[in-house]
């Protein structure tokens, strides 16, 4: 039935980590392969509601702008009726291309309320194959189907979503410090293409050492919740990639200011670090809260004395989010 006027829908799509590839190789058929993390915040909420005519509020609204007219194009070539104009809202977005997924997540976020505010009964994996997500990584759709921490299959020729392929809870007691460079980007766009293909053939042992501290030490520490050892995994296969990347990135961390906090974390005895996919964003994986908000206050103390001359780091406590996405319907209290 139609919407009655004021009646809305209001998207919340979950930040993630992309914490490495498994196979750049690809001689077994698939290429890339992911592990990722869904967190609890930061967050893009969206809110869409049938209008006149179209128009776009909130940060990051140009951006916004550019996915809608994407999709009613693309929308219109599959015949599918999407005739209804909406008012869009974004109330929070993750920051831009910071590696936490934002492009993605306010394209799900965008799609799945303009489909349902025209009554399409597009999937998820439907609405990311129109907007041209998921080509690489299905960390960030399985981050918001599902949540929690995945693995994805990485995508076949011609494949247009990697399947993903496990999905488990992540330890409630287990927080994350996130370490952000607010005035740097990571690589995106036609930088990251050129980057892929500027570097040189993945070695398949190197790719099949990747599958295997996965597969028989990361998940298995994962279900028993032995954060040690899921650390020792997760700064391995951080360490591979990174290193490999080094060429399009600079070092084997973006940021040398994020850089030097990660390595200060680990002389400390933190479980695990790394860099979230180009970064720049940084984290540190510890037990407890009391433990995320003591490592929180002894970087930013730490910062102050050793990164004097640089730029200011954020250092911003969260957990990861094992829900998903999430959409509910809401009424405009002025209609």
């Amino acid at each position: 039935m139609p919407y009655p006027p004021g009646n809305g829908v209001r998207v919340s799509a979950p930040a993630r980590l992309h914490l490495g590839f498994l196979d750049l190789h690809g001689g077994l058929g698939r290429r890339f392969g992911s592990i990722g993390l869904a967190l609890e915040w930061p967050r893009t909420i969206v809110e869409a509601m049938p209008a006149p005519r179209f128009y776009y509020q909130g940060p990051v609204s140009h951006r916004a702008q550019r996915i809608t007219e994407h999709f009613y194009k693309v929308l219109s070539k599959q015949r599918l009726q999407a005739n209804r104009a909406v008012h869009l809202t974004i109330k929070e977005a993750i920051p831009d291309h910071s590696g936490l997924g934002s492009g993605t997540q306010l394209a799900l976020a965008i799609g799945r309320a303009i489909s349902q505010v025209n009554h399409l009964p597009l999937s998820i994996p439907e609405i990311a194959a129109l907007l041209d997500r998921g080509k690489r990584s299905g960390i960030g759709i399985g981050s918001f189907l599902k949540g929690g921490f995945l693995v994805d299959g990485g995508l076949k020729p011609n494949g247009r979503i990697p399947p993903l392929i496990c999905r488990h809870d992540f330890p409630e007691e287990w927080w994350i410090l996130l370490i952000i460079e607010p005035t740097l980007q990571g690589l995106h766009g036609t930088a990251e293409s050129a980057a892929f293909h500027s570097l040189p053939p993945f070695p398949a042992e190197q790719a099949a050492a990747l599958c295997r501290l996965t597969m028989m030490q990361a998940l298995p520490a994962l279900v028993e919740r032995d954060i040690k050892t899921f650390g020792q995994a997760l700064n391995a296969i951080q360490a591979a990639i990174g290193d490999y990347f080094a060429p399009a990135q600079g070092a084997r961390f973006a940021s040398p200011w994020i850089a030097a906090a990660l390595q200060q974390a680990q002389q400390w005895g933190i479980p695990a670090v790394g860099q979230s996919s180009w970064g720049p964003t940084g984290f540190a994986l510890v037990e407890g809260e009391t433990a995320v908000r003591n490592l929180q206050a002894r970087l930013i103390q730490w910062a102050k004395g050793a990164l004097q001359g640089g730029p200011k780091l954020q250092f911003i406590i969260t957990r990861a989010c094992n829900q998903g996405g999430k959409m509910e319907s809401f009424v405009d209290p002025t209609k």
